[in-house]
């Protein structure tokens, strides 16, 4: 990836837990109450850590976006990372406001944090890397896998595998939905990216599907039960379009009525 080459010391194991640790504060501060508190200091203390791998706000942000660990606004991110820094004092302000905005809190406190989002010169080492060049363990998996690997991020790639993301096809429209994730907002605070989301529902062991968003996000009708009732009976060739298309429990209902009709 191109955006490596701005990293200021890589290491894939060191980011990809800062990463975890980012998402995991975002689910736990959700929970509201002093989880939202415990949450919010725990994604602030990873946002910051991992800022300072990266020379420019604009590549750590391309990298959160790119591993789908975008959870937040830019400016929430912004104060998140600052407050970050000096984590007693930041625990401080969120137990003793009652504001849920973290630009809020921080621009309300600003004189109690110090200016700490950027690396110190000291840190800006840059890793040289060998363009053109792909690394061992991707050497034997196709384009199109190693795309997936990429985009996803690597612990997301695995961590999804056996959930109901975990098709190739699943996978490209949650790609596809993170390439867009500005269009697909969602409730969570009212600015919440849809596609990490989709991940942490996923991973929580739910049935979830960005095929079905991403037809839903287009306006197309997912089929129905009487859709496939109606193909099998009289248009055969259409099941695979439509199998295509179901969502996992259209796709289970017209199993069971396939063998409904076997044990009738």
């Amino acid at each position: 990836m191109s955006i490596t080459a701005d990293v200021i010391q890589f290491d894939s194991a060191q980011i990809d837990k800062i990463g975890r640790r980012i998402r995991e504060g975002f689910i736990r501060a959700n929970k509201g109450g002093e989880e939202w508190i415990e949450g919010s200091c725990e994604a602030a203390q990873a946002l910051y850590e991992g800022r300072q791998l990266f020379r420019r706000d604009r590549e750590f942000g391309a990298w959160l976006h790119g591993h789908s660990f975008n959870f937040y606004t830019h400016q929430d991110r912004a104060a998140l990372i600052t407050m970050g820094a000096d984590l007693p004092t930041m625990r401080d302000v969120l137990k003793n406001s009652d504001s849920r905005s973290y630009r809020v809190l921080l621009r309300d406190n600003a004189a109690r944090f110090t200016n700490a989002g950027k690396p110190d010169d000291a840190t800006r080492i840059a890793r040289k890397k060998r363009p053109g060049r792909r690394p061992k363990s991707e050497k034997s998996l196709p384009d199109t896998e190693v795309r997936r690997k990429v985009k996803l991020g690597e612990e997301n790639y695995t961590a999804l595998k056996g959930t109901s993301l975990g098709s190739p096809k699943e996978m490209d429209a949650l790609i596809t939905l993170m390439d867009g994730q500005t269009d697909f907002a969602i409730s969570i605070g009212g600015e919440t990216p849809i596609a990490p989301e989709l991940i942490s529902r996923a991973l929580a062991g739910e049935p979830v599907s960005a095929v079905a968003v991403c037809l839903e996000k287009q306006r197309v009708p997912l089929p129905t039960l009487a859709d496939f009732t109606d193909a099998w009976i009289r248009h055969p060739v259409k099941l695979l379009s439509l199998w295509t298309r179901a969502d996992n429990k259209t796709k289970r209902d017209f199993i069971a009525y396939l063998e409904h009709q076997i044990d009738g």
